[in-house]
């Protein structure tokens, strides 16, 4: 009896930890595959491009550092297409792990004091839309 009960227990155990770690997947999955639309200024689309460019990276990020900064390469185009200003507003249509990797890219950055600000703006701005689009 005492062995059915082990057996029972570590089956049950196993069986919740599958349950789980599918779950987990599942949730990855889909995150990977929603889009967020952070609303921000063509000056700042320039901003968050100047950060990224200043910024050191090493060998094994050059791919997440190119795609995320190939979104804001995009917008600038398209902006100084359609002969937009500076304080036009631009959506940036990025997945969470880009969001991600934006954030973490620009935790790198070093700046001037004067700069805090725009860059609390947009780290903010990109936060709230991942906020709002999980709810």
């Amino acid at each position: 009896m005492s062995l059915f009960r082990k057996s029972f227990t570590l089956f049950f155990t196993v069986l919740a930890m599958a349950v789980a770690l599918a779950f987990t997947t599942a949730q990855a999955q889909q995150q990977a595959t929603q889009t967020i639309k952070p609303k921000l200024t063509l000056a700042e689309v320039e901003f968050t491009r100047i950060v990224l460019n200043s910024i050191e990276i090493r060998g094994n990020e050059v791919d997440a550092f190119m795609e995320v900064r190939g979104i804001f390469d995009k917008l600038l185009d398209a902006g100084s297409k359609d002969k937009k200003a500076g304080t036009d507003i631009v959506t940036a249509e990025m997945t969470y792990p880009q969001a991600n990797n934006l954030l973490t890219l620009m935790q790198r950055a070093k700046m001037t004091g004067e700069n805090a600000d725009r860059f609390k703006k947009v780290t903010d701005t990109i936060v709230a839309s991942a906020q709002t689009d999980k709810k």
